[in-house]
């Protein structure tokens, strides 16, 4: 079934970006991007890390299964350090979607500036977001960040794959050989680059983020890396009062009561979007919602030192998903991000994002 775009929505981390806050560039997090080598044809592509063990004895790089080939072990080009390569270990690879984790072991191999890249929530992507990635380019013997917009979200099967699976179709300057390199919307991964434009078209492929979280926690079920600003390694129960003020505010969203919800925000949010703008910005949502709420559940928290992509709000934050059920959505789940952040003793909305999605797309 095609994914439904319809209530996809996403609204105080724009209006942050635009108005208050320089977000990391993706020059910025080239530190965590390196080049894959294919041991047997010569052949690169391009990776990245998106985990650092505690003592940095290994990372764990993301790539596209094609790049490292049927071999269990390739070289990686760390980008801070190009006169040395490393072996990297290929420890899990699915051709279907197209992706491959290598691990490189050793603080000897590990430069020490080595960063990593965090996955962001496939609720922010949407047609029309420009995007960018980092990648080596063999014809300019250097990295460069390239752009593109986002066409279309589909499913259609990889290059080595038979079973269709969740793609972004892209426009823009996507070159072959960029394989494997990250998709960043502002500084978070939602995707993973598979193909260039084929010949005779300029569309190229990406591995949309929803794939790319269900493979790693595959491997990794605990999925402690998920979130680039975490302050443990563990997902942890959230503050009750934390948890009370974001169903709080979905509350007076769905009653709708949105100058009460808009007197709920973070003093950030609130000095950069107007109550007139705050109402005009989710009067959608609240019409739908207004029918009536038959479910709601939290699937998770985070409690992070930083609100993900804005590293300048600091504090004690978390980071609560719930999974709701609406009578004027029938058969549709709808999942809501809220962040919270704690000022004077109370808890108040610094970012919400939600997004829709058919039972049986089981994404």
């Amino acid at each position: 079934m095609p994914r439904l775009q319809a209530l996809r929505f996403a609204v105080f981390f724009v209006l942050l970006t635009v108005n208050c806050f320089c977000l990391p560039q993706a020059e910025d997090l080239r530190p965590a991007a390196v080049r894959i080598g294919n041991i047997t044809s010569g052949s690169w592509g391009n990776g990245f890390i998106f985990k650092i063990d505690d003592d940095r004895s290994a990372v764990y790089i993301l790539t596209a299964a094609h790049v490292t080939g049927d071999h269990e072990a390739v070289k990686v080009i760390f980008s801070t350090t190009a006169s040395k390569s490393a072996k990297g270990v290929v420890i899990r690879r699915d051709k279907e979607r197209d992706l491959s984790v290598v691990k490189v072991v050793g603080q000897n191999n590990i430069p020490a500036d080595v960063m990593l890249m965090g996955f962001a929530e496939p609720s922010i992507l949407r047609p029309g977001d420009f995007v960018r990635s980092v990648a080596y380019s063999a014809a300019n013997d250097g990295w460069s960040v390239q752009s593109a917009t986002v066409e279309l979200m589909r499913d259609e099967p990889l290059t080595l794959g038979s079973v269709s699976v969740p793609v972004l179709r892209l426009s823009g300057t996507i070159r072959e050989g960029d394989s494997g390199s990250p998709l960043l919307l502002n500084d978070e991964v939602v995707g993973v680059i598979e193909a260039g434009p084929a010949t005779g078209t300029s569309s190229s492929i990406a591995v949309q983020v929803s794939t790319i979280r269900d493979f790693l926690g595959e491997l990794f079920p605990k999925r402690i890396f998920l979130q680039p600003y975490k302050r443990s390694d563990a997902e942890q129960p959230p503050d009750p009062a934390a948890a009370q003020s974001a169903t709080h505010f979905l509350d007076l969203l769905i009653n709708n009561r949105l100058l009460d919800a808009y007197k709920q925000l973070a003093s950030a949010t609130a000095s950069n979007l107007s109550e007139a703008g705050f109402v005009t910005t989710y009067t959608p949502f609240t019409t739908g919602a207004m029918s009536g709420l038959l479910d709601r559940k939290l699937a998770s928290s985070q409690r992070m030192g930083a609100v993900p992509g804005m590293p300048q709000i600091t504090g004690d934050i978390y980071v609560l998903s719930f999974e709701s059920k609406y009578k004027g959505y029938p058969g549709i789940r709808v999942f809501e991000s809220v962040t919270v952040l704690k000022e004077h003793d109370s808890w108040n909305i610094v970012n919400f994002i939600w997004n829709s999605q058919s039972p049986e797309n089981g994404r």
